[in-house]
């Protein structure tokens, strides 16, 4: 009880921890260099959230209720506009990015929970002869979460730097 004496109720409660948890990611650096700050900040969001299960997964439905995480969105639009993107590409951008890292947050807790960080495929009981699959089985053995991180938000910086330049 001694609890809600600082906090009215559990969803008060909820939402002051899940505050105090991105104002641990809310940090967007400002070098110049767009792709370098954006990249930056991916990197910072997710060790960030990482160390707490679920919170990603929550800031998906509610992250527009969370003021650091709105402060957060304007400093991401802000470098998105220095960069050359504005309106519609450069609220697709951030929230490509924004969502990419939460995504990419929950998606590693869940293989983490489960334990199927080292795992083996089934290829056996397939009844398909899956030949590509089984040349490349030893990239599925072991999940390379920062590999596949570090890939990933490679490619979609691309993607997004390929838009500021059209």
């Amino acid at each position: 009880m001694a609890l809600y004496r600082h906090v009215p109720d559990v969803a008060a409660l909820t939402n002051e921890v899940i505050e105090s948890i991105s104002a641990r990611m809310t940090e967007v650096p400002r070098s110049g260099d767009v792709r370098e700050d954006l990249w930056a900040w991916a990197h910072a969001a997710r060790s960030a959230l990482s160390p707490f299960p679920g919170v990603a997964a929550h800031l998906l439905t509610v992250w527009f209720e969370v003021p650091s995480v709105l402060g957060t969105i304007e400093d991401l639009l802000d470098v998105a506009y220095d960069g050359g993107l504005d309106g519609f590409e450069a609220v697709a951008a951030v929230n490509a990015l924004f969502m990419y890292v939460l995504m990419r947050a929950e998606a590693e807790q869940t293989v983490r929970t489960a334990g199927a960080v080292r795992r083996s495929l089934a290829l056996a009981k397939s009844r398909r002869p899956l030949p590509r699959l089984r040349s490349l089985a030893s990239y599925y053995t072991t999940a390379e979460l920062d590999r596949h991180f570090e890939y990933g938000l490679q490619a979609l910086l691309a993607g997004i730097g390929s838009r500021r330049s059209a």
